[in-house]
């Protein structure tokens, strides 16, 4: 019975020293209670690349508000409990990133905002993001909150990436997953608005999605040459 008892007490010292040695190694990334699903595609767009840079971390995502230390806070300058937007700018995709008491900070005035705040942070962590692609720094061997410190106010309300159609050269030839990229590159870039060049005559001219008709529908006026 001492011997077990003995074995117990080891294990539960083995553990605390385990758990003490690497409570450092979780940083928590904390999202309202309320979030939807732009701001958990945010955390998990955060938590990703945080952990392709830094590999020995463990990034986990949590709703909820806490003030413990070694933590990440995703949210929006609406939400009451969200005090740490420095940034008085309301055009939509504004944000401020922040660290105070070794935590980190992003704040959007909207979920778009929080979004870009989290891919301006990447960028300053050394992502380079293209609409080929994304080129990942080299891993890094300590986490800290020295490089958030960004606040950015777009300087006009719409930012389009336009992609021209009507050429095999082009998105003409894509398939869908070459869109999804399109769009989601796109995003990395800050780019909230995308557009594609279509004539009256192509079906896409005219669309729904999710129950919504396309707006200002311009007739087609076919024209013969003479």
């Amino acid at each position: 019975m001492k011997k077990i008892v003995k074995n117990l007490v080891l294990f539960v010292i083995c553990m605390v020293c385990f758990t003490n040695c690497d409570s450092d190694k979780y940083i928590t990334i904390y999202i309202p209670e309320t979030a939807n699903v732009q701001l958990e595609f945010s955390a998990n767009q955060l938590s990703e690349y945080l952990t392709k840079i830094y590999p020995s971390y463990s990034f986990p995502i949590s709703k909820g508000i806490s003030s413990i230390s070694h933590s990440i806070h995703l949210d929006i300058k609406s939400n009451p409990n969200s005090n740490e937007l420095n940034n008085n700018n309301n055009i939509a995709g504004s944000f401020s990133i922040s660290n105070k008491e070794n935590r980190g900070f992003i704040i959007g005035t909207d979920e778009q905002g929080v979004l870009f705040g989290v891919y301006a942070l990447l960028e300053n962590l050394g992502y380079g993001f293209f609409i080929s692609g994304d080129v990942i720094p080299k891993p890094k061997q300590v986490f800290d909150f020295e490089a958030w410190n960004i606040i950015e106010n777009p300087t006009t309300e719409k930012r389009i990436n336009f992609n021209w159609h009507n050429f095999i050269s082009g998105c003409t030839g894509w398939d869908l997953e070459h869109w999804k990229k399109w769009i989601e590159q796109s995003a990395k870039l800050r780019f909230n608005t995308i557009m594609v060049h279509a004539y009256g005559n192509n079906p896409m001219e005219t669309f729904s999605h999710n129950g919504i008709e396309k707006k200002n529908r311009l007739p087609y006026i076919h024209c013969k040459r003479s």
